[in-house]
């Protein structure tokens, strides 16, 4: 089972219906309850440069550092970078996004990373999973130990995370 696959039935499973992002990515809706919100994570590893899907066109050492496969500045016509802000803009590929953006319902959270130094491409991904930079023993995950932290009564549902 491929990814898209595996969240598109992952979606239908809790009720939520499902509509296209783009020309190659879903996204779930559900029922609006202001009372009842969801923090959603999916953290998909490998085939995405970040640096290429939120590309900081303003600044010339992004340009400099990839001069073969850079995404151009803003261009106007969907061929370039579309503008998030005057320093980040997002790849032309994912313009379905823009709307969510504009409505303040999206966010990036760009450069981020751990301060363990490994050079494990799979320690990296485990801690990050975990939120226990160098610490690969860990027995819970970041979002379990977020959910404890919550007040109030807790169903099995409100906090799910696959690997």
């Amino acid at each position: 089972m491929d990814r898209r696959r595996f969240l598109a039935l992952s979606a239908l499973a809790t009720g939520a219906a499902l509509f296209p992002v783009g020309r190659s990515g879903w996204a779930a809706e559900t029922v609006p309850n202001a009372g009842n919100k969801r923090l959603v994570v999916i953290l998909l590893r490998g085939a995405v440069d970040g640096l290429n899907i939120v590309v900081p066109y303003a600044d010339q050492a992004y340009y400099d550092a990839r001069p073969t496969i850079a995404i151009a500045k803003p261009t106007g016509d969907d061929q370039g970078v579309l503008p998030l802000d005057r320093y980040f803009g997002l790849h032309p590929a994912l313009s379905g996004l823009m709307p969510i953006w504009s409505q303040g319902d999206l966010a990036f959270v760009h450069a981020c990373g751990s301060p363990d130094p490994t050079r494990s491409h799979f320690d990296a991904q485990l801690f990050m999973e975990n939120g226990t930079p160098g610490h690969a023993r860990t027995t819970d995950g970041w979002m379990n130990r977020l959910l404890a932290q919550m007040p109030g009564p807790h169903d099995p549902a409100q906090a799910l995370a696959f690997t």
